[in-house]
């Protein structure tokens, strides 16, 4: 097998090209900045290029490019796909309905949701993490990043806040919204915030909030403000939120390329590179922190993965998948609120031995079953 290989400088590439590689299937590695990633007529001409010169049996991408789509369309390839992104906006467009799609989510909630609508060829697939890359690395770890609690991701404090960048709302829409965003930060095990909001009030809240979402896509104007805005900014509370009483507790480090002037008591060490710098970092942190993007509804994370793959332990908010995949207290530890991750941070940072074991069981499952080479496998098979 052929595989042309979009690379758009995402973060799993490099692991996913190396184990194609290795796995013996011929990779032609593309580069190019999409200049639109709805359509791109100089992409198509860069592909026919390509194509003069080499067949191939399919492009293959990680995250969802509808240009690409249309260009496989016309070529008459298999495009395929592997979505880490959530949400993922350009799902919500009509190229998902061509037949030369597959689209592989790691969110089973998501892909339910997909099939639902009958968007296409869609799959689930849980993401993965390079076995051998990991094991190679760990031989040459020294004795940096000896952190007692660390967090690595953004805290979208910024230009990505979109709902305080709300201009205005009549008092009790803004009331009722903050009021179901509290009730669902309650919450780590179901979703309840769709059903919150009826058709009548979506539609009233959209005469004050209004953009545009593009001809060539789904109506989604509804889908759209629930992830980008009100579970954006849910995402924001509780990441700030848990790490201020963290840190007010634990020394704490947090790895962003977010200022964070709200939380005086956390260390900010700023970025982490992903290859080389954050396995080390994850392994060497007595607890790893993950706090979900609260549109994540049901998946694993990339950031889980990545803290077990590399031999660290892992204390994460509560995912359905979690709870389907791993064995928690033996192999990931999961908490459920503030107060229960205060808690639990404190007992295994007491507790060496069991927390040690913990991570030892969880980087075993990681690196046996969600290896690239088992998940590319079910792509590529």
């Amino acid at each position: 097998m052929t595989v042309l290989f979009y690379r758009w400088m995402g973060i799993t590439e490099v692991d996913a090209l190396e184990v194609l590689i290795e796995m013996g299937v011929e990779v032609l590695a593309f580069e190019y900045p999409l200049k639109n990633y709805n359509e791109d007529q100089e992409l198509e001409g860069k592909l026919a290029e390509v194509c003069r010169t080499h067949s191939f049996d399919c492009i293959f991408s990680f995250n969802y490019f509808p240009a690409l789509s249309l260009v496989s369309k016309k070529i008459g390839v298999r495009y395929v796909s592997w979505v880490y992104d959530s949400p993922h906006l350009t799902l919500n467009s009509k190229t998902v309905l061509n037949d030369c799609n597959d689209i592989y989510v790691f969110d089973y909630y998501r892909y339910c949701e997909l099939t639902e609508k009958k968007r296409g060829n869609i799959h689930y697939l849980p993401l993965a993490v390079n076995t051998k890359r990991l094991e190679r690395q760990e031989r040459f770890y020294g004795q940096g990043y000896r952190h007692e609690v660390s967090f690595m991701g953004n805290l979208y404090n910024d230009e990505y806040n979109f709902y305080d960048k709300i201009k205005y709302l009549p008092e009790y829409i803004r009331g009722m919204l903050e009021g179901v965003m509290e009730a669902q930060l309650l919450f780590n095990r179901y979703d309840f915030l769709e059903a919150q909001l009826s058709d009548a009030m979506m539609d009233e809240i959209l005469t004050y909030v209004d953009f545009e979402v593009g001809g060539n896509y789904f109506p989604s104007k509804r889908d759209i403000f629930l992830d980008l805005v009100l579970r954006r900014k849910m995402t924001i509370l509780e990441r700030s939120r848990i790490l201020d009483a963290v840190s007010g507790r634990f020394p704490t480090v947090l790895y962003s390329g977010t200022e964070t002037p709200e939380l005086p008591m956390i260390t900010h060490m700023g970025h982490v590179e992903y290859l080389k710098q954050m396995p080390e970092m994850f392994k060497r942190s007595k607890v790893n922190l993950n706090i979900s993007l609260r549109s994540i509804l049901s998946g694993i994370p990339l950031r889980v993965m990545d803290i077990m793959g590399a031999g660290g332990f892992a204390l994460s908010d509560y995912q359905l998948e979690i709870e389907e995949y791993f064995k928690i207290g033996e192999e990931i530890v999961v908490y459920d609120g503030i107060g229960d991750c205060l808690e639990r941070i404190g007992y295994y940072l007491k507790h060496e031995a069991e927390r040690e074991k913990i991570a030892e069981n969880g980087c075993r499952k990681v690196r046996r079953e969600f290896s690239y080479e088992n998940q590319l496998r079910k792509i590529f098979a």
